[in-house]
């Protein structure tokens, strides 16, 4: 998915993006301030695709399909790439939910530390709870 704040430069975007790679386009566009946004091979789920155009658009194509330009709102001309789609239930494979499982470790270990530092908060002081 890129985003940019002009329409003009996201039609260019996308017709060189036919002839380039993803990651060598991007190269070239890093400076460019009329490049608001990037997200490359990111697993979503339909709940986190946002706005509802844009998951239509989705649902449209077939993957490695590149979109149309989508205007997202008055600067907001979004193209995003489908690259593959996994039905309800199956495995996926680690590279597709390696944030997500990073991320829901963090939180569990955060949340046991904190349990941890309470406990012994509760076991070194004398706390009384008066209600």
């Amino acid at each position: 998915n890129a985003s940019f704040s002009d329409e003009v430069e996201a039609i260019k975007f996308r017709a060189k993006l036919l002839k380039n790679d993803w990651k060598k386009l991007l190269e070239n566009y890093s400076k460019n301030e009329k490049l608001k946004d990037v997200k490359t091979e990111k697993t979503l789920s339909k709940y986190e695709i946002y706005p509802i155009e844009l998951l239509n658009l989705l649902e449209l194509l077939h993957p490695g399909e590149i979109s149309i330009v989508l205007k997202e709102n008055s600067n907001k001309y979004s193209i995003v790439q489908l690259l593959q789609v996994y039905e309800r239930g199956a495995i996926l494979p680690i590279s597709a939910i390696h944030e997500k499982v990073e991320a829901r470790y963090i939180a569990d270990r955060r949340e046991h530390l904190y349990s941890e530092y309470l406990k012994e908060l509760y076991s070194n002081n004398e706390i009384e709870i008066k209600q």
